[in-house]
């Protein structure tokens, strides 16, 4: 018969206090993306930053990879404690799923790629008019991911940011 505080069938060395651990664990990574978040757009607010040449987008920018690390960080630590898997292991591990994965959301990679391509060359920035992937209008959002233009008839278009790598990328206003 099993313990009372632990888990019948093949897990059997996780118990109450590791799924609560795990719980508390999630909760704070929940807490911490959150207040750095809040604390990254109030940042992103302040005038002193073009001193660094800093713009609000390019904080705004690192939100998504901030929030990415919380959680990679939150889920490492879960697994470590609650299958005494050895740090070695476990970025072994890490390396064969990253490597999977990589090769099914390769198109997603080369957007986000594309994205931080984006934000340090800043080819084009926020109100420039541009032709990307086919497509031209002004920009509105520039996300890690996709580029969001309006055309001249008024449709909102989200153009993935991989596109800058096959197709060229003409900016009418270049900035100014």
């Amino acid at each position: 018969m099993a313990n009372a505080d632990t888990i019948p069938g093949l897990m059997q060395s996780i118990n109450a206090s590791d799924i609560l651990g795990s719980l508390v664990i999630l909760i704070v990574a929940v807490f911490a993306s959150r207040i750095s978040t809040y604390l990254l757009i109030r940042v992103s607010e302040w005038r002193s930053l073009n001193i660094f040449r800093l713009n609000r987008i390019t904080i705004k920018m690192l939100i998504p990879i901030l929030k990415f690390a919380i959680y990679f960080a939150a889920i490492y630590y879960i697994l470590a404690s609650i299958f005494n898997i050895a740090s070695s292991q476990l970025i072994i591990f890490s390396g064969l799923f990253g490597a999977g994965l990589g090769f099914g959301l390769q198109g997603l990679f080369a957007d986000v790629v594309g994205g931080m391509l984006t934000i340090v060359e800043r080819p084009y920035q926020i109100g420039d008019k541009i032709t990307m992937g086919g497509h031209y209008g002004e920009v509105k959002d520039i996300g890690l991911r996709v580029t969001r233009i309006v055309t001249p008839d008024d449709t909102l278009v989200s153009v993935p940011n991989g596109s800058i790598f096959q197709t060229p990328l003409a900016n009418v206003n270049a900035g100014n």
